[in-house]
């Protein structure tokens, strides 16, 4: 008997600009608020570690260079933020998890190069 392999998802296309702007209104005025706290409160935490990554990565390398690999880092700290709200979200678990595995990817594609 054969595994059947399991279809990945593919991504809703993009019908028109009216469906884009429909479906943004409910996404940020549901249940957002619930699990990632205002968006003031999420973003300034979000930005406090972001700020305190970039200040780092300048005072190692001299200047604000973000690379590939740093961004797999920032958005580690975006997921790091909302784990306050809701740590028991799997889903910020899981994301840390693939952001760092791209980051580690990145980071080997790009130190060769320096």
């Amino acid at each position: 008997m054969k595994k059947r392999k399991k279809k990945q998802s593919q991504p809703k296309p993009i019908v028109d600009r009216s469906t884009v702007l429909h479906e943004a209104a409910h996404a940020v005025t549901s249940a957002r608020n619930v699990s990632y706290g205002e968006p003031i409160d999420d973003f300034s935490c979000t930005s406090e570690l972001w700020d305190s990554y970039i200040a780092r990565i300048t005072q190692v390398r001299g200047y604000p260079d973000i690379r590939p690999h740093d961004i797999s880092a920032m958005m580690i700290l975006l997921k790091i933020s909302r784990l306050a709200q809701t740590p028991g979200d799997a889903d910020h678990w899981v994301d840390i998890a693939g952001y760092s595995a791209i980051g580690a990817e990145c980071a080997a594609q790009t130190e060769c190069c320096d």
